[in-house]
């Protein structure tokens, strides 16, 4: 088989070698390998270009007086070869287990909050449909009935706060609802947050569970308010805490009951709008 000119030879390597390295680092980028990886795939390519290169170049034609020279070559390749790469691959940045953690944190921490911007625009705009759902609810009971003049001015009083969308939407973590809104009503309950409470208290169907001024239950599954008298023994900010975390303090009786236990939602922080919670409380420090 007559040996391939030089020409030849780079030619025939360059025309399957390119197309290759050009799958390879197709490849590379599709999943998403860094940049410095892609880099030394590619002086991997060049090299294996290179290595073909040489294993078809002409064979030496060594004589008894070149061997030591020829071999002392071919080592000498080898060696540059094996430091030159050595050398290069240092040159790179290194894999550091610390930096690619840092990296990834970072990730993480633009994802969370790019979530977390999204939820809270979500709950935003929930939060301003569900007030205008109860308010235009709440004005057609109203138009309902026959009203007179006092009548009005009590609706707009009691129902001032749910007005303003503005007001209805909370900023903060919903456990602090209503914190340090509530202390006044320890000493005296405005007569409109006691008849808005009313409302709040029936709208939210607490009567379901607890006894109220008027008897009502249907199902005697927590405390009964008018025995306990709980406007007389407890604080507002503990009746605030109370619905808000319910399972925070807990008697022995509904603690140990599975049942009784779940009977009270925990979620009422985020179905209730500030008004709403500082109305309720109001209402049931009432119950002395």
């Amino acid at each position: 088989m007559k040996e391939m000119t030089l020409t030849q030879n780079i030619t025939q390597k360059l025309l399957w070698g390119i197309p290759l390295s050009a799958i390879v680092l197709g490849l590379a980028a599709g999943v998403c390998f860094p940049y410095y990886f892609k880099l030394l795939f590619f002086w991997y390519c060049v090299a294996g270009i290179l290595f073909f290169i040489v294993l078809d170049l002409p064979a030496l034609k060594l004589t008894s007086s070149t061997k030591m020279v020829t071999l002392i070559k071919v080592v000498a390749i080898y060696v540059g070869a094996a430091l030159f790469f050595t050398s290069w691959g240092f040159g790179l940045a290194q894999y550091q287990p610390e930096n690619e953690v840092e990296r990834i944190n970072e990730k993480l921490d633009k994802y969370a909050k790019a979530e977390k911007e999204k939820k809270e625009a979500m709950t935003e705009n929930a939060a301003i449909e569900m007030f205008k759902k109860k308010f235009y609810a709440k004005l057609e009971a109203f138009e309902e009935e026959e009203m007179d003049e006092d009548q009005i001015d009590q609706f707009s009083q009691v129902f001032e706060s749910f007005l303003k969308p503005s007001r209805a939407v909370f900023v903060g973590d919903p456990i602090d609802k209503g914190k340090g809104k509530v202390d006044a009503f320890n000493k005296e309950v405005p007569p409109e947050i006691i008849e808005a409470g009313k409302k709040v208290y029936k709208d939210y169907e607490c009567y379901n569970c607890h006894v109220d001024e008027e008897g009502r239950v249907t199902k005697r599954r927590g405390p009964n308010f008018t025995e306990l008298k709980l406007g007389g023994k407890k604080t507002a900010e503990w009746m605030r805490m109370a619905i808000l975390d319910p399972r925070a303090e807990m008697e022995d009786k509904y603690k140990n009951d599975p049942k009784l236990k779940k009977a009270m939602p925990a979620d009422y922080r985020l179905q209730m709008f500030e008004e709403e919670l500082i109305a309720v409380v109001g209402y049931m420090m009432t119950f002395k």
